[in-house]
């Protein structure tokens, strides 16, 4: 074999390999690269945090899709059984800028802290 087609073949097994993805071991609910077999659920748990003063937030409503949680007193919230492989979570309350994030979901127990901004007030 020529050269040249050794090192497109070593190429083409390069790109497959690359663009193949994460292996099932990798991710709950994957029995290869293609997709989902079928639905994983994820607990996501965080703290909402305001930007400025770096304390806890109480009283935020945090959401994806249809799943919400309130802040706590500690800034503590819960997503449980989410289903999607990503979504945008949503935090709000007032007196505070929307906080919106896209996240990851990939099975499991995960952790995101969610950091909101007092709103501005004109004088």
């Amino acid at each position: 074999m020529p050269r040249s087609s050794r090192l497109l073949t070593v190429a083409t097994l390069v790109l497959v390999t690359a663009c193949a993805g994460v292996l099932s071991d990798d991710r709950p609910g994957y029995e290869g690269a293609t997709g989902p077999l079928r639905p994983v659920e994820t607990q996501l748990r965080g703290k909402v945090i305001d930007i400025v003063t770096l304390q806890p937030v109480a009283g935020v409503s945090v959401r994806i899709d249809t799943t919400t949680s309130v802040s706590t007193a500690d800034g503590t919230y819960t997503l449980q059984r989410l289903t999607m492989l990503a979504a945008t979570l949503e935090a709000t309350k007032v007196g505070y800028d929307t906080a919106r994030s896209y996240i990851p979901l990939a099975g499991g127990d995960r952790s995101f802290d969610v950091r909101i901004r007092a709103s501005v007030t004109p004088p």
